[in-house]
């Protein structure tokens, strides 16, 4: 998988804006149903943040 994600934004409980970005190079995928994994980690690492800020 090549590429990256853009930054996100996210509310936090305090009302401000946290700003991150992600970025994926190179993962080796041995079969196109792979990348689902990958997202579900970004969704994990998305959660977990919005859950601490």
């Amino acid at each position: 998988m090549h590429g990256s994600r853009p930054r996100r934004v996210i509310p936090t409980r305090s009302g401000r804006e946290l700003v991150f970005g992600l970025y994926l190079n190179n993962v080796p995928l041995a079969d196109p149903n792979d990348v689902f994994a990958v997202v579900a980690e970004h969704g994990a690492i998305v959660e977990a943040l919005f859950e601490r800020f």
